[in-house]
């Protein structure tokens, strides 16, 4: 089984007026943020963040902190109600 790592997005963002709520509760702007200022490639150079023997099994750094960092984003959601 391959390793699973953070790849870049498909989607674009637009951030427009809106009066109603997602129970994406920000995660997308978190997101737009983080590729822009490098937070992955930031994450990924630190070479001794990585406990795995096995690179190829498992999550890297990046999804782990990403999944950190999403949890955070308040909505009262779950991380499994956004990915639906």
């Amino acid at each position: 089984m391959a390793s699973i790592t953070k790849k870049e997005t498909r989607l674009k963002l637009q951030f427009v007026a809106n009066t109603d709520h997602s129970i994406h509760a920000g995660q997308g702007a978190v997101e737009a943020m983080a590729w822009r200022f490098g937070l992955w490639e930031k994450v990924r150079a630190i070479q001794n963040l990585d406990p795995r023997k096995d690179k190829k099994r498992g999550y890297s750094p990046d999804v782990v902190i990403g999944q950190l960092i999403y949890a955070l984003c308040p909505d009262g959601g779950c991380l499994s109600d956004s990915e639906a």
